[in-house]
This record gives C-alpha cells, structure tokens and sequence, in this order.
C-alpha cells in the first residue's frame, strides 16, 4: 500500500509540474515566434510602403512613441533583396545590396518560385516575403528571417533542456521525499489493518462461545425461534470476519497469489449450477453465456470466489422482473466476465462507487437482503490482484452491468 501511495504521490506531483511549466514555456515559445513574425510584417510594410527601401531619414526623427516605430538600427541590421517586375513578368529591377548570402540569379529564382505558389505572403527559404501590384507591374520584397528563426530555436531547445533537468531535479527529490509525504498515511492504513485483523480474531473466540451455549440451550429446552435466530446472527458475524480477513490479505501488497492455467470456464458453469436453486428460490431468472475452453492463468480459489460473488451479488439485488445475464467470453487475448440485470437506486453512466467498502443503498440498507456492502469490494481487489479491471456501468439507468477484463 505504502508504494502505491508514493508511486501516486510522485506521479501527480509531477503531472501536475510537467503541465504548469508546458504551459509556461509553451507561452514563452509562441510568444517569442509571434513577435518575431510581427517584427517582420512591420519591416515588409515600411519596404512595401517605400518602394523597397528604408526611409533613413524619417527613422531618424523623433518619434511620439517609441513602441510604435522601428529602431534607427533596423535599416542596418535587417537583410533584405527587392525584385521588380513589368506587366509583362519580366524583372526589371534586383536589388541584393543588403543581403550577402544570395545572388541575382538565386533571388530571382525565388521570385519564380513564389510565383508558382500564387501566394502575395508567405516564407520560403529562410525568407518572408510580400508581393503587391504596383502602377510598373510588381513589387515584391523579402526580409531574411533565417538568423531570428535560429536563435528562436535555440532559445526553444534550450528552455526544453532547462525543463527536462529541472524536471528530474524534481524528481529524484519527490522520490526522496515521498516516503515522508505519505509516512502519516501509510502508518493510519497500517494501523486500520492491523485493527481489522486483531477485531477479527478477537471476535472469533466469544462467537464460537455463543454459538456452544446456544447449543447447549437447544440440548436442554429444544430448538425455538430464539436459538434459531443466534445461530443466524452467529453466522452472519462469522460471514462478516471471514471477508474482512479477506479484503485485509488481499489489500497485502507482498502477498503471493499461486498461479496456474486452468479451464475458467467449467469454474464458471459449476458455480452457476450452485447458485441455479438459489435463484429459483428468490423467484430469479438466470442465462448463461459462457465460451468452451476458455484457460486463464490465474488462482482458481479466487476467481472462483469472484464468480461466486458476482452471482450472490444479482441473486440478492436484481429486480425480479427481468432475467440476469451471466456470460464468460474470449475476446483475442483478453477474457470478459460480466453480469447484467435489472435493479433499483441506479445512475445512467460509471457506477463504480458500488465497489466502494461498506457501500450499499437505501433500499438494500431497509429490505430484507442480507449483505455488508463488501462483496464487490473483495471482487475489485481479487481482479486487482489478477493485473485486470472491474467496472460497473448504466446504459439507461435500469440496467447495471459489471464487466471484468482479465
């Protein structure tokens, strides 16, 4: 128990970081890339708006805002070729003073390039570029972003880097750290255990005892209701501390179930033959669907104990009114065990608070039906231990289903 709860501890810890600091440096990123693009439309539009060229003197003057203008240095700092072209979609101007890495032929064959793709904005190769009509034909500009892009990468691995060994900093610290986190827990459910195993044992001794004297009793004065009626509470009790027992071992992490391969579906049909009179007696309709031959690797005390509470489970609480399912399939390497009936208290949808212990609901809690409220909670941990899962699920809110995968 104790490592389930630390495993559970670091995962939600760090599921909880991984997302907060994903989110922080996923804005930091997208920030970063959309400012760089910004930068660059302004730069495009003052080329646009001027032919192609900086205006050098109006950066130099004075700005009411600052924010809302370029840098005096961006003129030289920022790479950049213009190509004109005629009506005829003849170049008639290249103009690569301002950039080093590309040639005339090269800008030209960019040109040619985006004008394939029939776009008037867009990047390619390194560049963004704009193309607009002009009264002579066709301006087109492109500002290299080859050198922004770079060091938006770079500052993109580097703060995935800085996450990663911040993350397993982290880490090696909750694992550290978990055993303190969850000591106070671990200790209460260890005590709960312990009480539950010591009460158990406990209760044992003075019921043996009732259940002698009542027998003593029944020697002297004869069986009557009385007698009767200890002997049924006796046995319920004895019911009682056999399953709490149960559900203690099962809940042992370093319990070892014996495992085997062995035919599940002849277990399923001899406890269905067992539990046939009981049914009838409760005025109960069953069906059966259960595959031939079908072999689990498993403990066969234990899953015959989960098959039998399944069964108990619809024999005590499924409405009358409509037959209860059984059915034992093989579907590729995976067996499903499920139950259908009718019953009443019942939500459309997840019903898996039904394996919560002790849980049972109103009406089953004022009727006649016998129970604790722990049956389920023993079958969820019997599937636990076979590495498989238990759900309970309502299609219409009539009709309950509780499907096991193993």
């Amino acid at each position: 128990m104790e490592k389930k709860l630390r495993k559970k501890f670091v995962l939600i810890s760090m599921g909880s970081v991984i997302v907060i600091l994903g989110i922080i440096i996923g804005f930091a990123n997208i920030s970063n890339y959309y400012q760089i693009i910004e930068k660059t439309e302004v730069k495009l539009n003052t080329l646009i708006e001027n032919d192609g060229m900086f205006p050098i003197s109006e950066m130099h003057k004075p700005k009411e805002d600052p924010m809302d203008s370029m840098s005096p240095e961006e003129p030289y700092s920022t790479r950049y070729f213009v190509i004109k072209v005629n009506e005829d979609e003849e170049v008639t101007y290249i103009d690569t003073r301002n950039i080093f890495r590309i040639t005339d032929s090269a800008a030209v064959e960019c040109y040619e390039e985006i004008y394939d793709i029939g776009k008037s904005s867009g990047k390619i190769d390194g560049y963004r570029y704009k193309v607009i009509n002009t009264d002579y034909g066709k301006l087109a500009v492109f500002v290299d972003v080859s050198m922004d892009m770079e060091i938006f990468y770079s500052f993109l691995v580097s703060s995935i880097a800085v996450c990663l060994i911040g993350l397993m900093g982290l880490l090696l610290l909750l694992i550290v750290l978990s055993k303190r986190a969850i000591s106070p827990i671990a200790q209460s459910y260890s005590k709960q255990k312990r009480f539950i195993t010591d009460v158990s044992h406990e209760l044992k001794t003075p019921l043996a005892i009732i259940n002698t004297n009542t027998d003593v009793i029944e020697m002297d004065y004869g069986e009557s209701n009385w007698t009767k009626n200890i002997h049924g509470q006796v046995e319920r009790l004895n019911e009682l501390v056999l399953n709490l027992v149960s559900l203690t071992k099962l809940d042992e992490e370093d319990s070892v179930v014996k495992k085997e391969l062995f035919d599940i579906s002849d277990l399923a049909k001899e406890a269905v033959i067992s539990f046939e009179t009981l049914f009838a007696t409760c005025d109960k309709k069953l069906i059966t669907e259960i595959d031939e031959g079908i072999v689990v690797f498993g403990n066969a005390a234990e899953l015959r104990n989960l098959v039998h509470i399944l069964l108990d489970n619809c024999c005590k609480y499924a409405d009358k009114s409509m037959p209860v399912k059984f059915g034992l399939k093989q579907h590729g390497k995976q067996i499903e065990l499920y139950t259908e009936n009718m019953a009443d208290n019942i939500t459309k949808g997840n019903n898996n608070f039904l394996f919560d212990r002790f849980y049972r609901n109103d009406i089953s809690r004022s009727s006649e039906v016998k129970g604790y409220g722990i049956g389920l909670s023993i079958a969820e941990a019997i599937v636990k231990k076979h590495k498989g899962s238990i759900s309970a699920y309502s299609r219409d809110g009539k009709n309950i289903t509780i499907k096991i995968i193993l």
